[in-house]
């Protein structure tokens, strides 16, 4: 593999890890203004610009090869295990919000951070798990059907 391969593969593999670095941020007890900055860097212009310059690096057949690895198909076990996975995260936080709400649960700041911080996470690493079925399957959500369906309620 030469340099110019190399490099390419390590832009790509930053721009997915760069995001994870966010959940540090208002840990370091920087003012609000560098935090919301250094958020913005971490999470929206840094990994755009890390995965454009690691495809112009690697080219066009080492990110096919990348995609088919990570994409590949999920079968029914990894499917729906990622599915629990993920209404479990999306329901334990709805219900921790709630409760914090309504002050069922008193959870200090530092340890709602981190509840939430985990859960986010997990969930859309259980999205990743669910493969390219999950995301067809959203896709065909928002795909018109055209004027064959027709409604049974009159």
């Amino acid at each position: 593999m030469d340099l110019k391969l190399k490099v390419g593969f390590l832009f790509i593999i930053l721009s997915f890890i760069l995001p994870v670095f966010s959940f540090f941020v208002p840990m370091m007890n920087l003012p609000t203004y560098i935090s919301g900055a250094l958020i913005g860097i971490l999470v929206l212009g840094g990994p755009e610009v890390c995965i454009i310059l690691g495809v112009m690096l690697a080219g066009k057949e080492a990110v096919k090869n990348i995609k088919s690895k990570i994409f590949r198909s999920a079968g029914k076990i990894r499917y729906m295990t990622g599915l629990l996975v993920f209404l479990f995260c999306f329901f334990a936080n709805l219900i921790l919000a709630y409760l914090e709400l309504i002050k069922v649960i008193n959870i200090t700041g530092n340890t709602w951070l981190h509840i939430m911080s985990t859960l986010d996470i997990v969930s859309i690493l259980s999205i990743l798990a669910m493969g390219p079925e999950f995301f067809f399957k959203i896709k065909r959500i928002f795909k018109w059907e055209g004027p064959e369906f027709t409604s049974t309620i009159e």
